[in-house]
């Protein structure tokens, strides 16, 4: 398999104006891709299973029972900062006479 694209359907796709004097250079580097791309493709895969991730990561699990009782954000917030509450609300001064 060839590596061949056509460099001006190419920078329509990606809406590139290509000056004359780039094409070569760019033609260049593009073919070199896609000549490794064809080297991927041709490597023979037989037997090799697919990753998720190629490195071996082992999540630690842990059963979901709770350790202590759950607590209502308003409580901890309250219980932790509030100068005074009163039946579940923050008590602040007056300020209108």
């Amino acid at each position: 398999m060839s590596a061949s694209f056509d460099l001006d359907y190419l920078a329509q796709l990606m809406r590139l104006n290509i000056k004359p004097e780039e094409r070569t250079g760019i033609e260049e580097k593009l073919g070199s891709v896609m000549e490794m791309i064809d080297q991927v493709v041709q490597a023979d895969t037989e037997g090799v299973e697919p990753l998720a991730h190629p490195l071996e990561i082992h999540t630690v699990l842990r059963s979901d029972i709770p350790d202590e009782p759950a607590r209502s954000l308003r409580d901890w917030m309250q219980d932790g900062g509030a100068p005074e509450t009163e039946d579940g609300f923050y008590t602040v001064p007056k300020v209108i006479p």
